[in-house]
């Protein structure tokens, strides 16, 4: 059984073959059309074989579609703007199209339960809505949408699930949520002013922000799951990307080209990877790990860097590099076995390390003029290594407990170096030239 609601029109139809309506160029009475629809109800229903097939052409048109049963296709083509369209399917095996062209304030929705399940939804205009329903397994979806002001939502509960979403325009939204195993999410937009929002619950999920243009901003969330990889990429200026993930063996990835960048990951667990890369001016990068075996990584290549990184547990690895000018980097590790290292090439840069814990290792190296660096270590058998290379460093390392070693070398004009170590079996070495 299938419901075709259009303009007032509102009739049951049991089909078995392919229903075309045009509310906008019907050229017959109502009751001849109503004769007709009623005829084909008369004819017993084939439900798994049932077709629809809707086009509309002119504004302010309303269809709505009702299928249930199995192997059922919907495809509506709808022309100019204020136009609605609404598919519900429950069965297996559906497939269902929106094309909406020439459409502004015009809203596509398609809900779909059961196995097997793709949707569609092209929209090219302005200030449209799209919406994706999808609970089984193995759905698919597509939102492809030209235009400013436009909107995309896809929601998939089930396994076997991946989403893909393009926008081409200004001052655009995405968001796709996706509850389920081996889910799959592919955001795309090029324009300024566009945000892309990523949700996943569950195991083996895989999400891929892209965005081209000023102004944009990128959210995605990973939790409840292990093997799960985030990635964003924006390309343009005073763009913001955050990613969250919780669980294990979790991977985060965060580039970013041009000026007045933001960059947040944050992960919670175990064996979990993050990486930021930034390229141009004004860009801030932050990492925070909690769990054991993390590794954190920020690169950034420009002017007004910051890079913050921070971890909560054991066997954590940080790693930041910044090349420029009036750069900063901030490290801090607790826990046992930790490793930190920092390398700077610019002016006026400051690098802070501390590390709270056993065995941890840090090794920071600064080139330029007006460089400051401190390193705290407390706990067994720890290792630092401080280079300053240029003018008017000020260098300060401090250990605290026993198997301690440091070394730290200075080479330039006004240095000045603070060092301590407390313990025993420490070993020191230190080194400069003017």
């Amino acid at each position: 059984m299938q419901l075709l609601r259009c303009g007032l029109l509102n009739v049951k139809v049991v089909e078995l073959a392919m229903v075309r309506f045009r509310p906008n160029l019907l050229n017959l009475s109502l009751e001849t059309s109503l004769f007709a629809l009623l005829l084909a109800s008369a004819a017993p229903a084939l439900a798994q074989d049932n077709s629809v097939s809707l086009t509309q052409v002119g504004s302010n048109s309303y269809a709505e579609i009702d299928q249930i049963g199995d192997s059922n296709t919907v495809s509506a083509f709808q022309h100019a703007s204020n136009n609605d369209l609404a598919v519900h399917q429950n069965g297996s095996s559906n497939s269902a199209v929106s094309t909406q062209i020439l459409a502004g304030d015009s809203a596509a929705d398609i809900e779909q339960t059961g196995d097997d399940n793709s949707a569609a939804v092209l929209q090219a205009g302005s200030q449209n809505s799209a919406e994706i329903d999808q609970y089984g397994d193995s759905n698919d979806a597509a939102v492809y949408q030209l235009g400013a002001s436009n909107s995309a939502h896809t929601s998939q509960y089930g396994d076997n699930n991946s989403a893909l979403t393009f926008q081409h325009g200004d001052s655009n939204s995405a968001d796709t949520t996706q509850w389920g195993d081996d889910n799959t999410a592919s955001t795309q937009q090029v324009g300024s002013n566009n945000t892309a929002d990523t949700f996943q619950w569950g195991a083996n999920n895989n999400s891929a922000i892209v965005q081209e243009g000023d102004g944009n901003t990128a959210f995605a969330v990973q939790a409840l799951g292990s093997n799960n990889s985030a990635s964003i990429e924006q390309l343009g200026n005073d763009n913001e990307a955050t990613a969250a993930q919780y669980g294990s063996n979790h991977t985060a990835a965060i580039s970013q080209n041009g000026g007045g960048h933001h960059a947040v990951a944050v992960q919670s667990g175990t064996a979990n990877d993050s990486s930021i890369a930034q390229t141009g001016s004004m860009n801030v990068a932050n990492n925070y790990q909690s769990g054991n075996g993390n590794s954190a990584h920020s690169s950034q290549a420009g002017i007004y860097n910051y890079a913050e990184i921070e971890q909560d547990g054991s066997s954590n690895s940080a790693n930041t590099y910044q090349a420029g000018a009036a750069n900063a980097a901030s490290v801090h590790q607790e826990g046992a076995g930790n490793y930190a290292s920092s390398f700077q090439a610019g002016v006026a840069q400051a690098v802070a390390i501390e590390q709270e814990g056993i065995a941890n290792a840090a090794i920071t190296f600064q080139a330029g003029a007006g460089n400051a660096m401190g390193v705290h270590q407390a706990g067994l058998a720890n290792v630092a290594v401080g280079v300053q290379q240029g003018s008017a460093n000020t260098m300060a390392l401090d250990q605290g407990g026993a198997f301690n070693s440091l070394t730290a070398t200075q080479s330039g004009s006004g240095h000045q170096l603070g060092v301590g170590q407390y313990g025993i079996g420490g070993s020191l070495e230190i080194h400069q030239s003017n």
